[in-house]
């Protein structure tokens, strides 16, 4: 897997990055039979959709064979098949039922998983749905301004959190990892200790490399607003958003 992962960033002339690297395995787990579900943390307009964006392209660049340069019209056409806004599309667009070994982002989590929602129908549909994601090889992307008020059952459902810094700089953590430093808080202890991260100035750099599961610091750009792509993605989603409105 290792020689695929270097004969990928060789054909598609790419620097080897965690940012490569994470969506390359992200890619990978399904001839392994595995699902993996990744929450995205970050404030408004932090890039969680750009992030989310540039990790698709390359999972489906891999996934497709396909070089990076031309992989945009796959991600276009994802857009209509993975990408979710809104409880009404959620219920309304019947592929997400049936979805196996793909890719399934969800934009805006708290309009269908919010934690003070945990027992209306969208709640307990989704979470029922996220399971059923799992068993069928998919790759799930969950968005959130704020982890803790993001359902329990969900967040439980994580095998790897992104958390935004800033615009174009994130922090990786993965669920199962564990590094060799007594009394490291968990990324989720993290959150209930400090919810509103971003605002407090006590919150150092050291700090967040010494959370529990810490993997590295992931780093992206910015899909230029008068791409093919990210006009797609703004058509859909403002679409998608006038729905709720």
């Amino acid at each position: 897997m290792q020689n695929d992962y270097k004969m990928w960033l060789k054909f598609n002339s790419k620097k080897d990055t965690l940012l490569n690297w994470f969506a390359f395995n992200l890619a990978c787990m399904s001839n392994y039979d595995l699902d993996a579900h990744i929450i995205i943390v970050g404030k408004a307009r932090s890039g969680k959709s750009t992030l989310m964006l540039q990790l698709v392209r390359r999972i489906l660049s891999i996934k497709e064979i396909a070089p990076y340069a031309q992989i945009d019209a796959s991600v276009v056409k994802w857009l209509y098949e993975g990408y979710i806004y809104n409880y009404p599309q959620f219920r309304r667009e019947k592929q997400f039922q049936n979805i196996m070994h793909s890719v399934i982002g969800v934009d805006e989590a708290f309009l269908i998983a919010d934690k003070r929602k945990a027992m209306y129908d969208i709640n307990v549909e989704y979470t029922e749905m996220l399971n059923v994601f799992a068993n069928r090889n998919n790759i799930v992307f969950t968005n959130i301004q704020d982890l803790t008020e993001l359902d329990a059952r969900v967040v439980r459902k994580a095998d790897a959190i992104i958390l935004i810094k800033e615009r174009g700089l994130a922090y990786l953590y993965a669920k199962n990892t564990t590094l060799p430093i007594v009394k490291q808080p968990s990324i989720f202890e993290f959150f209930e200790k400090y919810p509103h991260y971003l605002n407090d100035a006590a919150i150092a750099t050291h700090k967040l490399k010494h959370i529990k599961g810490y993997i590295g610091i992931m780093k992206w750009k910015q899909i230029p607003q008068t791409s093919y792509l990210w006009q797609a993605y703004t058509e859909r989603k403002n679409k998608l958003q006038n729905e709720v409105f």
